[in-house]
């Protein structure tokens, strides 16, 4: 009798232990993480699937590789993994793993404008300054629908430009290996493997389009189908159609600055990309690295989005935990339906703010409500919900405070396969305490509406912005403006469109993001563009302008428009800015872009803090690229320490750039003998504002400039 009672007590101990350890490692799973985990066991499927691991120094990775996964990348305390769905829970455990979020998707963001933006004067050379046109810079291009054989990526002798190519999607074969890192897709890393591969996927022009704005050279027509950049090398990642996640983007990314790296060269890289899962304020695990990324001579353009009329957002501010609760409904797209699910609402709160998320099913022909479940808070695991016999399939849930923003995260995804008539999915935000709360659909699959009925709310188009390419700190983000609203295609049919040139598009998304930064930066063309297109595309669907006979096929081009297009036009500008100063930094750029923008009657007068459609207005190339060279001759100087931004001598000028909000800001300037010259009492300064601090009255000499930020300061020394 004491052995059996000794054994069970050991048994219970056990389980008790197993169950605690199982309850740690479910805490480290983020809300998607817990989903697919859930989804993996349901359905017995062996998928590998893409994920983000915070990690310590004591993480060894061949613990993942124990568990048949792999590690592609660390970048700083994240690192980079792919492993099978079911066995993601087992990576929670491993020592040093901190937090586990598996990838979420994100999708494309589908001659004038040149002349418009002082393009063709960068590339041609002007007012006694030389050309540049990206020569000795890296273009990196993140996309899908490439043809690599197109005559826009040689150069007038013929020669490829296009230096590496990585299929993320692809399978090995016969040459084409994966890349030795990143053990997953091919890659294509010599002339012979570029041309005998053609492209990468047969249905879609959208790579082929972003590369030939960005990077294209015209030999057909004199060079007025040239891109921004016309002569810079080109690397390429195409993401196809199974592999488009922030974690791979992330590989991507990596992938083509350690090209650069390699051959000592500048490098841009353009996201013409993008998604609405996250928190919209720069605390993302993706934002958070492709800021950390970058740096002197590597740079992100992103694109805003192309939401600025859709209605897929919702914000609430909630006096206190007695205020009206914040309903309204799931609105699918299409479906839902055997072949269509997958759905998705992402829920964030303000830090701080503390609320129950209740779904429920509502019969709109009865006004009558059932099946009601409290879904946050919620276990460690995911909720895999049956709501009543009118839905069809389950709705997973997950939530968490996130470690990355210490705000509270709801997740709601759908696999329902059916929905009877009258029927639809209700959500309920019930405050439990004063703050705020934004609510995103993925607006791809699923959107939000009130159906109209009392009681609801509708969402708005207020901040559209993109969470991928439009909310990190670092990436410079585009917004698009028209400068074509009419087109005529190469059989003679014409279109027009409901724009006007000069004014903003009207698929342009804006911000703010949600921690209140002006976004986007600012905006280039993006409506209609014209440039290379997939000669391996099967759809037919891009409007054809122009079809050349070359020696060994005909190529074609076509008009295309979104921030999409405005994206890779700044993204070339960017490359030739590279060209003329390769040390230029994310804060450099940023200030070149919005310092030197032009203003109209379109834009109206945008005072220092921007304007969160337009940014600081449109891209000057030309004026950009002289702030480059003076910033060049000046020697402008990077501050890598609280005092984030940059600092440099222009003429009669200081020029300061905060990189990030900062209060009882002062500057002295100080001679040869140690005397204050002048000072200047800055006060406090937003992110991404600019002061120009005039010296005229300072005679020739040598000073030192001290930079002063509460507890900080930078000393720097300059010659006027």
């Amino acid at each position: 009798m004491r052995t059996f009672r000794t054994i069970s007590i050991a048994c219970i101990i056990a389980l008790t232990t197993a169950t605690a350890s199982w309850a740690q490692n479910m805490n480290k799973l983020s809300p998607r993480s817990r989903i697919a985990l859930s989804n993996a066991h349901d359905r017995g499927n062996g998928d590998t699937i893409s994920a983000f691991i915070n990690i310590d120094a004591s993480f060894d990775k061949s613990e993942v590789e124990a568990l048949g996964g792999r590690v592609t990348n660390i970048i700083g305390n994240v690192a980079a993994i792919r492993i099978d769905a079911a066995g993601i829970d087992k990576v929670a455990g491993i020592k040093g793993v901190k937090y586990v979020q598996t990838a979420s998707r994100v999708n494309q963001f589908l001659d004038i404008a040149k002349q418009e933006t002082g393009a063709d004067f960068v590339q041609e050379g002007h007012d006694g300054v030389d050309s540049y046109t990206g020569k000795g810079v890296v273009v990196g291009i993140v996309d899908a629908g490439f043809d690599y054989t197109h005559a826009a990526f040689k150069d007038k002798d013929g020669k490829c430009r296009i230096k590496r190519v990585w299929e993320q999607a692809s399978t090995p074969y016969g040459n084409y290996t994966s890349p030795e890192k990143y053990g997953y897709g091919i890659e294509l890393d010599t002339d012979e493997l570029i041309a005998s591969a053609l492209g990468d996927i047969t249905n879609n022009s959208h790579g082929t389009h972003v590369t030939g704005i960005a990077a294209g050279y015209d030999s057909f027509r004199e060079g007025t189908l040239n891109g921004t950049a016309p002569e810079a090398d080109i690397v390429l990642v195409s993401m196809g159609e199974s592999s488009r996640d922030n974690v791979n983007l992330t590989n991507a990314i990596s992938y083509i600055y350690e090209y650069a790296d390699e051959m000592g060269l500048p490098c841009v890289v353009n996201l013409s990309l993008g998604s609405h899962a996250g928190p919209h304020d720069g605390s993302s695990t993706f934002d958070q690295l492709a800021d950390a990324m970058q740096g002197k001579g590597r740079l992100i353009v992103g694109s805003a989005g192309n939401h600025r009329s859709d209605k897929f957002h919702i914000e609430k501010v909630f006096s206190g935990a007695d205020d009206k609760e914040l309903r309204t409904f799931i609105f699918f797209k299409a479906g839902p339906s055997t072949t269509f699910n997958g759905q998705e609402v992402d829920i964030w709160g303000e830090e701080g703010t503390d609320f129950e998320v209740m779904l429920s099913v509502y019969n709109s022909a009865q006004g009558t409500e059932s099946d009601s479940i409290v879904v946050f808070p919620t276990s460690t695991a995911s909720q895999n919900i049956t709501l009543g016999s009118n839905c069809i399939g389950t709705i997973n849930i997950a939530s968490e405070t996130s470690p990355l923003n210490n705000k509270k995260h709801v997740l709601i995804t759908s696999n329902l396969t059916g929905m009877k008539k009258n029927t639809d999915i209700a959500i309920t935000i019930i405050p439990k305490s004063e703050g705020k709360v934004n609510v995103w659909a993925d607006n791809v699959y699923a959107g939000l509406t009130s159906n109209g009925i009392e009681g609801f709310t509708a969402p708005t188009n207020e901040s559209t912005i993109a969470e991928i390419g439009g909310t990190a700190k670092r990436i410079l983000s585009v917004g698009a403006y028209t400068t074509r609203n009419e087109f005529t295609i190469e059989n003679g049919g014409t279109s027009e469109l409901m724009e006007q040139v000069g004014d903003i598009s009207s698929f342009s998304s804006y911000g703010p993001t949600a921690d209140g930064r002006t976004k986007p930066e600012i905006t280039a063309p993006g409506c209609y563009i014209i440039s290379a297109i997939n000669n391996n595309d099967a759809t037919g669907t891009i409007p054809v302008a122009y079809t050349f006979n070359g020696e060994d096929r005909t190529y074609k081009y076509g008009f295309m428009q979104g921030t999409s297009m405005s994206a890779p036009f700044v993204t070339g500008i960017v490359a030739t800015w590279l060209q003329a100063n390769a040390e230029l930094t994310p804060e450099d750029v940023l200030g070149i872009a919005t310092s030197t923008a032009r203003q109209d009657e379109h834009t109206g007068e945008i005072d220092a803090n921007g304007d969160n459609s337009w940014g600081y207005g449109k891209i000057d190339a030309f004026k950009g690229l002289v702030k480059c060279l003076e910033m060049k001759d000046a020697g402008c100087i990077s501050i890598n320490n609280g005092l984030d931004g940059s600092i440099s001598l222009t003429g009669n000028s200081i020029n300061i750039r905060f990189a990030k909000a900062a209060s009882d800001n002062e500057v002295q300037i100080i001679n040869a003998k140690g005397m204050i010259m002048t000072t200047f009492n800055l006060g406090n300064a937003k992110a991404g504002e600019c002061r120009q601090l005039n010296i005229d009255t300072l005679p020739q000499g040598m000073y030192i400039i001290r930079f002063i930020n509460g507890k900080d300061e930078k000393v720097l020394k300059i010659v006027r």
